[in-house]
């Protein structure tokens, strides 16, 4: 074999070589790593696997979502590695973006939260969703989050007299038989009746079934009998029969009940009490003069009757 022929042999294997590099080459590239790596985002509500939405939120106003991305390569968990998550409204848009490191286990956890930007309600009605993304293995994933409410804002509005013109009360006697105005304001997506309780304390002071509409506040009026509550300073509230998730709000009220003859909240009946009914004598509710606080009978009219029963309880506690 002479030296030509040797160099073209040369030159030959030489160029299969390159060609077998390049197939090479070419087979690495065709299968990269994004390719073996996976990510899987879901709530702690569910949502694992691909195209499987987590179960229902209740809107509540800066509620907490937890929120996990589990990232493996090749089948094996991948720690230290950071996720980026995006929360995204129902227009797409991204409200809130977060990340963290994988820990041992391949799972990265962050809370989102559905912030209270928007003064329309309904806005945050519908699928919500999350966007976990692995940005150095170059995949992400995603997961609905349906948005759903259900809560109440209940309570005790005021308590007044049945006496026509008369203020919010604080202050009521034994024989008094007053107002409750306990409002229901709804969120919720749909009509919905439950019932509503009013309370002194832990006893009833009536129940009233009301139909709501989402965003319409009710007011719903209860008769409160005196007549069989001990004096002492009480507190009036309300309840629904509707679960409570989180976000129900509930007020509530105070009323003392005073011992007949205390005009002044003194806890005790003397000439200071006498006093006042004398600056209210003969006045009637609606006239420049009347003072409730003097009203012992609940008549509306401050007359003997009412002398009457400061004198059965003068000089008592």
């Amino acid at each position: 074999m002479n030296k030509r022929a040797v160099s073209l042999t040369f030159v030959s294997m030489l160029l299969l070589l390159m060609k077998m590099e390049m197939l090479f080459v070419t087979q690495v590239v065709a299968e990269p790593a994004s390719s073996l790596a996976v990510i899987d985002v879901f709530t702690s509500k569910g949502g694992q696997g691909p195209n499987v939405p987590s179960d229902p939120f209740d809107f509540c106003k800066d509620e907490d979502i937890p929120l996990y991305a589990y990232l493996e390569y090749n089948g094996t968990p991948v720690p230290d590695e950071y996720v980026s998550f995006e929360f995204r409204d129902l227009l797409g848009r991204t409200v809130c973006a977060r990340g963290s490191y994988t820990n041992a286990s391949g799972i990265a956890f962050v809370l989102s939260r559905i912030l209270t930007v928007c003064g329309d309600p309904t806005y945050y009605f519908g699928n919500w969703s999350v966007t976990a993304t692995a940005y150095a293995y170059e995949v992400s994933d995603s997961v609905t989050i349906p948005i759903t409410a259900h809560y109440v804002h209940i309570g005790v509005a005021y308590v007044y007299c049945l006496a026509e013109n008369l203020d919010a009360c604080t202050e009521a006697y034994p024989t008094w038989i007053i107002d409750v105005n306990v409002f229901v304001f709804y969120i919720g997506e749909e009509t919905e009746t439950f019932n509503v309780t009013a309370y002194c304390d832990n006893d009833t002071i009536g129940m009233k079934t009301v139909t709501v509409t989402p965003f319409v506040e009710e007011d719903l009026i209860f008769n409160w009998d005196l007549s069989n509550v001990c004096v002492d300073t009480h507190v009036i509230w309300a309840n629904t029969s509707v679960p409570e998730p989180p976000g129900t709000i509930r007020a509530s009220y105070t009323v003392r009940v005073k011992i007949l003859g205390d005009a002044s909240g003194d806890d005790f009946v003397d000439v200071d009490d006498l006093q006042i009914i004398g600056l209210s004598w003969q006045k009637c509710v609606g006239e420049i003069g009347y003072d409730p606080r003097a009203d012992f009978n609940f008549d509306t009219l401050i007359d003997v009757d009412d002398l009457q029963f400061l004198g059965w309880n003068w000089l008592k506690p």
